[in-house]
């Protein structure tokens, strides 16, 4: 009943036009117990329009923190023991597999709101694990999983992953499955030196593992699609994960569709690119995937047709000649951070063709008609089926289905702001009055237009984008903080954040940023 009366009040802000389910969530998520602190799950119109208020609410002043151990014996499973490596040649690749997984322990359901708990398995003897140098991490405590990987690092180690058992505190004993599945990637673009980045992925039952570059970035958004992420486009791929035989390296060529992204001003320097997504968590109920298991094979506790592709931009361009002489030179530049959030059903929409009506053949027009539409250039897509936020620092995000979460440490006040938001899209009123109301407002000029989900955006007076960049979103979220080096991984309700630490690897002199400790 209470939930219900917090629900009535939900729909007045949001104007009655999110379904229930997820007002409910809303009305449940409003705290979440992190150890001794407590971690606000904001509302994401209040988190949006109000970012500064927000911001300091969700500052935590202290974390209890699990250090990791300097030193731990290596353990090198086999692959029966979740062990899956990986020689990585520095070149965009994407390997998934199919874990043979057995259902998740009961209790998994009350170990969610527990952080803590789940990464002090790192800690105990009877969970084995190699040198505690972690790089990706994803968690589906449904299927009592944990998967992680440690890094790359040149003349050091190859790329590696891990699959864990929560319960068992130690490698999963059936997380062996399938040989796994590896995507190669073409660049698009020259590679500008070294530098890796990893992301993973658990969508139902596979998992997926991506070792890039810092121009690319590979995502699955389907049991049988793939997108390619750089500066310049989003390209969708559709694959057969159980495919005999390997799959030829991917280009533009093979591509379901091109989605060109807003044209970047020339620059020396490489755009920094990093696409973020993670399906919502499978179901833990074992019923509910079987009655699920006839239509998508998957049992989604969320709606999976809500996420959202996140991707990230770091350019750096040079500033007004004019002023150039009177800086020192490491100021003559200036570097910009921007985030697009792009709903799946915007990528699917544009790259799938439309299903043909029963008793309707394939039509060869049609099919050239389509295919002359693979490149779709930004201004008609990306306005309407995109959200973009601009970042006065560099930030930390992770995403879970819909929800986003942006982390920053300030440094001299010892505090970590974290901005949790929703950025789901269809939110407002779809009746024929609200339209009609939306109709009726100039948003540029009527005070009005603030009560409104989608107020339009105009981020034309940036220096990175080439040509002016209109879209919708809430408002603009400006982070003021001073920029650290923390992590955080968005769970289902919660966020385990790790500490970092500048360090030199002796002999090859190679310096980076190494997780210390998770909170």
């Amino acid at each position: 009943m209470r939930c219900e009366t917090l629900c009535r009040g939900f729909r007045d802000v949001i104007n009655g036009t999110v379904e229930i389910k997820y007002k409910l969530a809303l009305a449940r998520a409003g705290k979440v117990e992190l150890g001794q602190s407590r971690l606000c799950i904001a509302d994401r119109l209040e988190a949006l329009r109000t970012p500064y208020t927000t911001t300091a609410a969700l500052s935590l002043d202290a974390l209890p923190f699990i250090p990791l151990p300097d030193e731990v014996v290596p353990h090198w499973p086999d692959m029966t023991e979740g062990f899956i490596p990986f020689l990585t040649n520095y070149r965009a690749d994407l390997v998934l597999w199919r874990p043979v997984l057995h259902p998740g322990p009961r209790s998994a359901q009350e170990e969610r709101r527990s952080i803590p708990r789940i990464m002090r398995h790192l800690l105990e003897d009877s969970f084995r694990i190699p040198p505690a140098v972690m790089c990706a991490l994803a968690v589906d405590l449904a299927q009592d999983l944990l998967v992680f990987s440690r890094p790359a690092r040149p003349e050091i180690t190859p790329a590696e992953c891990y699959v864990y058992s929560i319960s068992e505190g130690g490698p999963h004993p059936k997380a062996g499955g399938l040989r796994p599945f590896k995507i190669p990637f073409h660049f698009v673009i020259g590679d500008n030196g070294f530098g890796t980045t990893e992301d993973l992925q658990i969508f139902g039952d596979v998992v997926a593992w991506s070792v890039t570059d810092n121009q690319h970035s590979a995502a699955v958004i389907s049991s049988n699609h793939v997108v390619l992420v750089t500066a310049q486009s989003l390209s969708v791929y559709k694959f057969d994960e159980f495919t005999q035989h390997a799959p030829p390296p991917a280009s533009l060529a093979t591509a379901l569709c091109v989605l060109e992204l807003p044209r970047l001003n020339a620059s020396r320097f490489a755009p920094y690119v990093r696409a973020y997504m993670q399906f919502p968590p499978s179901a833990p109920s074992r019923d509910a995937a079987d009655r699920h298991a006839a239509s998508s094979g998957v049992a989604f506790g969320l709606d999976p047709a809500q996420t959202v592709l996140v991707v990230t931009l770091l350019h750096s361009t040079d500033i007004d000649p004019e002023f150039r002489l009177r800086l020192d030179p490491k100021d003559r530049n200036v570097s910009e951070r921007f985030a697009i959030f792009v709903p799946l059903a915007t990528l699917f929409k544009l790259a799938c063709p439309m299903p043909l009506r029963a008793g309707i053949d394939r039509d060869t027009t049609q099919t050239q008609a389509w295919a002359r539409r693979r490149t779709v250039p930004w201004a008609q897509w990306g306005p309407e089926g995109t959200r973009i936020v601009r970042f006065e620092y560099i930030s930390h995000i992770s995403v879970m289905g819909s929800r986003c979460a942006f982390m920053l440490y300030d440094r001299h006040a010892g505090t970590l702001h974290t901005v949790l938001f929703d950025v789901r899209r269809g939110a407002r009123d779809n009746s024929d009055a609200a339209r009609e109301r939306l109709e009726n407002v100039n948003l540029g000029d009527d005070d009005s237009a603030s009560e409104l989900v989608d107020v339009r955006e105009v981020l034309a007076e940036n220096l990175s984008f080439a040509e002016e960049v209109r879209t919708t979103f809430p408002a603009e979220v400006v982070h003021k903080a001073h920029p650290g080096w923390s992590a955080g991984f968005l769970l289902e309700d919660c966020v385990a954040i790790s500490q970092q630490l500048r360090v030199t690897h002796p002999g090859v002199g190679y310096q980076g940023y190494d997780p210390i400790n998770w909170l």
